[in-house]
């Protein structure tokens, strides 16, 4: 064999390998990249992306599907069992879909998904069946996209068309569809009915030909008028043997390509009209029986007042207002509002009602509110002004402001802890001075949970308290003990009560601690030289007794039990009488006035008692108060 020729093959097959070597790095490095545009697109897409089991598994979740079906993780939506039926809306079957895709190899369509809370969510969802080399499906990898709002936009406008087209055939007055010739596109049953004739013999008919039997638009027909000014227009007509109150609205687009008609038939009303413009003493009626001040003024000068009107200035009869100046009943910080007003009402625009200040006769200031509008009085234009006396409500929040006031210069300022807390336990408000004692700037607590500022010790109890407060809305002197800022612990008695609204349901607490540290230190103290007192009383090797100004014994210690041989409870109660002979009673009583005076006794006095078995012993007996 040539040994030439097997170099030369030698090195063309090492280049080959080397070829191929380099080709797979080529290709892994490739596979990196897709891998890490995949993992990119798959972290950060708006959509969400899926890799499911046919036994109902999720493999793969991206974040935005677990935060589409509002889960915490994906490891909490892998918890999830695909083919449960309790994550789907009733109309929608799991089954359905992997039958289509098995079938098909793929699947396109609307599902109904449930959230973790339970709502549902409508996704367009597309898959395809991923397969092994013998067409065994390995898993399905999906995208679904959120078209909830489009739903519910699809229905809403599905549901406002329905509305419309029921309210088009339902409306008794005259309703037409029309193009800008005047053709008719679309009619009501009621216009149908007015007019005695079939749908198909009016569509593409012109309304003037209908309504009117002319072959042109009809005298004063407000159609015209909006073709001209592309604006609505109204025009009162006579039609159908009858009076209509014509309104012609565009359909807004770049150009007007339809017109909504629409006649109201107002026959009776003009004649009811024609005829309450016939009886002012109707007019005058209901005016006068009116609760609210009703006052026609021209140019300035009240021309009519009601008798409401009259009691709200505080005049005896309308001669003491008619032909008197507007303004002279206008309160000066409200004068020139009213002139803008009156200017606005008299160009005919909307003047909605507002607040005022007026002026009664004797001078009081005066509180209304007031609409005001375009009218004819005696055949002239004039202006009718409505006002409603709101005095008692306005005093009523001025003193509620006052009331607020008050109670936030108490709160502020109060020597107690005042905090106000939210149903959720959070700190909404709390005073300088129980901000001084903690060590706290305001800042720092606001929005803090409340049981911060109490000591470990007193954390459960103040929990307790505050579920109790939520069921009962009361608690009263219940001792906690409280952390500053520094560590160091106060004892405090706290009392809460709620700030509920109308409906009963607690807005927020008025939490008020009572610092008793001092007191408690105090009654430790007094505990402390108490048992020292009794120590001493008890152990003592003489015998000691307390008695009041009467004589009447509160107390003895055991060694004078012991002396008269008798057991405590027999003698607490008795009187030193019954144990002093009655021949010393009196110096006793001596002592005891002294005593009472103030006055100190060093000299010690010598009594004879009896014990219990009748026994005389003269005793030295020592008196202090």
């Amino acid at each position: 064999m040539d040994i030439k020729k097997l170099k030369e093959e030698n090195e063309k097959l090492r280049k080959k390998l080397e070829e191929n070597r380099l080709a797979l790095l080529n290709i892994i490095e490739d596979l990196r990249e897709s891998e890490h545009r995949f993992r990119t697109i798959f972290e950060n897409a708006t959509v969400g992306i899926y890799r499911t089991t046919p036994d109902g598994r999720i493999l793969m979740a991206n974040p935005f599907l677990v935060k589409l079906l509002g889960y915490k993780s994906e490891e909490e939506l892998k918890k999830r069992n695909l083919n449960d039926k309790k994550y789907y809306h009733p109309s929608y079957s799991r089954s359905k879909f992997i039958e289509e895709i098995e079938k098909n190899g793929y699947f396109h369509g609307v599902s109904a998904w449930r959230r973790r809370d339970g709502s549902i969510i409508y996704v367009r969802e597309s898959a395809i069946a991923i397969r092994d080399e013998n067409g065994k499906t390995m898993y399905y990898d999906g995208v679904v996209e959120d078209i909830t709002q489009l739903k519910n936009l699809e229905e809403n406008l599905r549901k406002a068309k329905e509305e419309w087209e029921a309210a088009f055939d339902s409306i008794t007055d005259l309703i037409m569809v029309l193009s800008p010739d005047y053709t008719i596109l679309e009619i009501n049953p009621a216009t149908l009915k007015a007019l005695g004739m079939k749908r198909e013999a009016v569509i593409g008919k012109k309304c003037y030909e209908i309504f009117h039997g002319i072959n042109k638009p009809a005298r004063g027909c407000p159609m015209e008028k909006l073709l001209l000014t592309k604006k609505s227009q109204t025009e009162t007509m006579d039609m159908l043997g009858g009076v209509y109150l014509v309104s012609v609205s565009p359909v807004k687009g770049e150009q007007i390509q339809k017109i909504v008609h629409y006649a109201k038939d107002i026959t009776e009303l003009k004649k009811a009209m024609d005829a309450l413009e016939e009886s002012e003493e109707k007019y005058r009626s209901l005016v006068e029986k009116s609760p609210d001040a009703i006052v026609v003024h021209r140019n300035g000068r009240i021309l009519y007042i009601n008798p409401a009107g009259i009691k709200l200035i505080g005049a005896r009869n309308e001669n003491e207002v008619i032909g008197k100046p507007i303004m002279k009943f206008i309160h000066p910080d409200y004068q020139e509002t009213v002139k803008k007003r009156i200017k606005e009402i008299l160009e005919g625009k909307h003047v909605p009602v507002t607040e005022g200040k007026f002026l009664r006769l004797d001078g009081k200031v005066i509180y209304g509110e007031v609409i005001g509008v375009k009218t004819v009085y005696e055949g002239k234009p004039a202006i009718q002004s409505i006002i409603r006396d709101v005095t008692q409500r306005k005093e009523i929040e001025k003193a509620l402001k006052e009331s607020e006031k008050r109670f936030r210069i108490f709160f502020e300022n109060a020597p107690e802890y005042f905090y106000m807390i939210s149903p959720e336990g959070k700190i909404l408000d709390i005073n300088k001075s129980a901000l001084k004692t903690l060590g706290y700037k305001k800042e720092e607590l606001i929005g803090k949970p409340i049981f911060s500022i109490y000591a470990p010790s007193s954390q459960e109890k103040a929990k307790k308290i505050f579920q109790r407060w939520k069921r009962g809305g009361k608690i009263r002197n219940e001792e906690l003990k409280i952390i500053t800022k520094s560590g160091k612990e106060r004892t405090v008695l706290l009392s809460v009560d709620a700030v509920k609204d109308d409906k009963g349901n607690i807005i927020h607490s008025i939490s008020i601690q009572r610092d008793i540290t001092e007191i408690k230190e105090m009654e430790e103290k007094l505990k402390e030289a108490w048992d020292k007192y009794r120590l001493i009383f008890e152990e003592t090797p003489d015998g000691v007794f307390v008695f009041d100004e009467t004589g009447k014994l509160l107390d003895v210690n055991k060694v004078l039990c012991q002396s008269l041989g008798y057991k405590k409870d027999e003698v607490i109660g008795k009187n030193i009488k019954d144990f002093v002979l009655k021949k010393y009673y009196p110096q006793f009583k001596e002592r005891v006035k002294l005593l009472k005076k103030g006055k100190k006794i060093s000299k010690p006095a010598i009594y004879e008692i009896k014990d219990k078995h009748g026994k005389r012993h003269f005793i030295e007996v020592r008196t202090t108060p």
